[in-house]
């Protein structure tokens, strides 16, 4: 579960903002200038598509570099507004017949409420399903997908899920090929006297979410995705077998004040970015930790002068149960098209190109969910590893927590505080939980 985010709103014309035809020298924004001028034949298109989003600053910044080849080829001014609280403002733009040519999709039960409502327009009829399927893998276009027909587009993603190490002093598996020989290590190294694992879930409003991420990583491997699916949409119980058991192997780590720094007490009271800091130095307390994509800016923050790869380094959750190896979870942004002219086509076809999409990750801060992009345009190597665990990755889900209700999503997040306070509550909390799903769904 991300951070809750305050409300920004922004409008501006891109073709005021970003002018002239001057590229860098990556190559890049040249390859998708040819691609849009080739969309529409050569001719400057004009008019303008209204782009709706929750992207602002760096961010906004790098999808607005990624338009530029297509407002210069094709003469289409797109005018651009930004929230946060997209799934509200969005909801009611749809709501009152205001909804703009294009915009993010908040949620995938929002996708499918509006593609069955027809307010949403298929896009392999914009861009082709054959074209769809050799640029994205089938998870994406699972998710983006209702009734054989795809409506949400993807146009970046980041991978959840991953463990971190000190690269100078971690001793243990680097690529365990499963979570037992992961744990066998971890168990030694508590018996040894140093707890293997850095956590921390204190984030003010939303403290918990980070166990969230736990569980749903460890849920997803342990009983898969269709399990997963159940669970996030309210179908399965809290009490089920399989929940309990992904809480169970969470408490393995987060309940033993052996396996982690600082025992619970620690756990509850440090906040989030701060939690890996301690893995850091010539004499490490903790050696793993457990946190998405985004968290390397923590890193260096906090430990001025450590590098990637050279101080830090990541791989991929392990598998659990082998049935379910090679399921990740993602994160993400997909498009949606409310309303179908000459330029959201033109638009929608740029965006589906690998050209296009090569251009936010060679900013940093994002990875491709076009799996036709080259690493070589990313910016580092760390990159190119979350790049190649997406690519790898045999099926790709969604953060549950947040497809989840907001009730069901906050009581999630209390109900991680409360387990890590006191393991032995486990059945009371699911309880707890369960009764929430009741009245949330």
């Amino acid at each position: 579960m991300n951070q809750p985010l305050k409300r920004i709103t922004q409008a501006l014309f891109l073709g005021s903002l970003l002018a002239g035809t001057a590229y860098g020298a990556t190559g890049v924004e040249q390859k998708a200038f040819n691609v849009a001028k080739s969309i529409v034949k050569n001719q400057k298109l004009g008019g303008t598509v209204s782009v709706f989003a929750v992207w602002t600053g760096v961010e906004q910044d790098n999808f607005l570099k990624a338009l530029k080849p297509f407002t210069d080829a094709t003469g289409i001014k797109v005018e651009y507004e930004a929230t946060r609280d997209i799934n509200a403002v969005l909801t009611t733009r749809v709501q009152g017949g205001n909804a703009p040519d294009v915009a993010v999709v908040p949620s995938i039960s929002l996708l499918q409420e509006w593609a069955e409502a027809g307010k949403l327009i298929d896009l392999d009829g914009i861009v082709g399903t054959s074209t769809l399927e050799r640029n994205f893998g089938a998870g994406f276009l699972d998710l983006g997908g209702y009734k054989n027909k795809t409506y949400g587009l993807f146009v970046n993603a980041d991978v959840k899920g991953l463990v971190w190490y000190n690269a100078r002093t971690y001793k243990g598996p680097k690529n365990p090929k499963n979570w037992d020989e992961l744990a066998a290590w971890t168990s030694k190294t508590a018996a040894s006297g140093t707890a293997p694992w850095c956590l921390g879930v204190e984030s003010g409003a939303a403290s918990g979410w980070v166990g969230t991420d736990w569980i749903e990583n460890i849920l997803l491997r342990q009983s898969g995705p269709k399990v997963y699916d159940q669970w996030y949409q309210g179908k399965l119980p809290w009490t089920s077998a399989e929940v309990k058991a992904a809480f169970q192997t969470f408490g393995k780590v987060a309940g033993d004040a052996k396996m982690v720094y600082g025992g619970s007490p620690n756990v509850l009271s440090t906040n989030f970015g701060d939690a890996a800091t301690p893995m850091f130095g010539n004499n490490p307390r903790c050696f793993l930790h457990h946190q998405a994509s985004f968290i390397p800016s923590f890193f260096e923050k906090n430990t001025p002068g450590v590098k990637a790869i050279t101080d830090y380094n990541f791989f991929s959750f392990p598998d659990i149960n082998p049935q379910y190896a090679g399921t990740i979870e993602v994160s993400g942004d997909m498009l949606g098209v409310f309303r179908k002219t000459p330029q959201t086509t033109a638009l929608i076809k740029y965006l589906a190109t690998p050209e296009a999409q090569a251009i936010w990750p060679s900013l940093g801060g994002k990875l491709s969910p076009n799996k036709r992009v080259p690493l070589s345009v990313l910016p580092n190597k760390l990159a190119v590893g979350f790049q190649k665990t997406l690519n790898g990755a045999k099926s790709v889900r969604f953060d549950a927590s947040d497809l989840m209700p907001d009730q069901m999503n906050k009581a999630f997040w209390k109900s991680i505080l409360d387990y890590v306070q006191n393991p032995s509550r486990l059945d009371q909390i699911l309880g707890e939980l369960e009764q929430t799903r009741k009245a949330a769904y």
